[in-house]
């Protein structure tokens, strides 16, 4: 999904709701930890650090996404 580039809206949108999803308890925090690093062991096609592809989005600058800047 995060590496889709044809629909960056939906991306950006999806971590925003998993930010509100592991805000929620800490419980969640640990389970998004076990997918994304579950997923990364997966995708091992690419020699990446785990959760590269998750930090490439969050890094970008895009301007219009104010909310996506103060994270």
């Amino acid at each position: 999904m995060i590496k889709n580039e044809k629909y960056r809206l939906v991306v950006k949108t999806a971590l925003k709701l998993l930010l509100v999803f592991i805000e929620y308890t800490d419980h969640n925090a640990l389970l998004l930890m076990t997918a994304v690093t579950n997923i990364d062991k997966a995708n091992i096609q690419i020699d990446r650090p785990d959760w590269y592809a998750l930090m490439r989005v969050l890094n970008e600058k895009d301007t219009n996404d104010v909310e996506m800047l103060t994270y």
